[in-house]
């Protein structure tokens, strides 16, 4: 199974009655960054310093407490104490410093509000979903759910806040757009023939909205950096790669062969630079950007933006 680094889609489990009506917040101020499972793994983790049983350890004070964001992830991803036990062991030294990320946590849930009141600014009617902060077995994943987001943290995010708060506004932009869109229509996109130019410009808003209207840190936006390498070669060899609905180059990588020493998702740097280019050439930004959000149309979107690669 295929899975994106660090952010995927939003996936097809969540229930159509779960999101119909949702029941979030829809002020900054009442967002949730939940960290009680980092803390039960910290306690987890400390005891296996006395107990030789490592997977019992995992099991009652990780597993069984487990909030309702990491049983989903549980759910999802087939997290076992197994494969957790396993990851500690091949990297030890990482799952060492989430203590210390922890003791930070109160900074980071400061800054992360700070940044949902920039957001809210850009876009009035957003709604914010609590965000749970888990520890799984080394693949740093952030995904939306019907709970809430869900973002393991042990991969990169540990060591680099600004990781942690991109993929936590990322995430919350694909609310929005299930909210602009509607759950039916959304959901739909993963299961429509020829999809690949609407996951794209999916994931190339949700990073639009991060690093140029909210985070306004471009700069850092290293798939963006990847492509523009090389950005009228990978223009050409989208247009064949389009044609054929061959998608998996520009939105999904394997763990296991590392996308093959490629640069992984560069689909998300295109889909910034089109949806970047449709929103700088509108007169009217905020209707630009409503119609970026509700995406009626992927094809017109592109062919209005008039990108062209530099």
């Amino acid at each position: 199974m295929k899975y994106s680094i660090i952010f995927t889609l939003l996936a097809l489990i969540i229930s159509s009655s779960s999101i119909a009506q949702p029941n979030y917040p829809n002020k900054p101020e009442e967002a949730k960054l939940i960290s009680i499972d980092l803390k039960n793994f910290i306690d987890a983790f400390n005891a296996l310093e006395t107990n030789l049983d490592t997977i019992q350890v995992l099991k009652t004070k990780y597993f069984d407490v487990a909030t309702p964001g990491l049983k989903e992830y549980i759910n999802r991803f087939d997290l076992t104490p197994n494969a957790l036990q396993k990851a500690i062991k091949n990297n030890p030294e990482v799952y060492a410093r989430i203590d210390d990320f922890y003791s930070k946590i109160s900074q980071t849930e400061q800054e992360y509000l700070g940044e949902l009141k920039v957001y809210q600014n850009i876009l009035q009617n957003s709604v914010f979903p609590p965000t749970y902060l888990l520890v799984a077995d080394y693949k740093g994943i952030a995904q939306a759910s019907k709970f809430g987001q869900l973002v393991s943290v042990e991969k990169k995010c540990i060591d680099d806040a600004e990781i942690l708060k991109h993929a936590m506004i990322h995430e919350l932009t694909h609310f929005q757009q299930v909210m602009s869109m509607g759950f039916e229509r959304y959901s739909k996109t993963y299961t429509k023939k020829d999809n690949m130019l609407d996951l794209i410009l999916r994931e190339g808003t949700a990073d639009f909205i991060t690093y140029y209207l909210v985070r306004k840190n471009e700069s850092h936006f290293i798939k963006l950096k990847n492509y523009e390498k090389d950005e009228i070669a990978l223009w050409q060899r989208f247009q064949k790669d389009l044609k054929n609905q061959e998608k998996d180059f520009w939105l999904n990588v394997s763990f296991e062969d590392n996308n093959k020493g490629n640069p992984i998702q560069l689909g998300y740097a295109l889909g910034y630079k089109i949806v970047k280019s449709y929103y700088l050439n509108a007169d009217d930004k905020s209707k630009a950007l409503a119609e970026i959000l509700k995406m009626e149309n992927p094809e017109e979107l592109m062919l209005q933006s008039n990108y062209s690669p530099n």
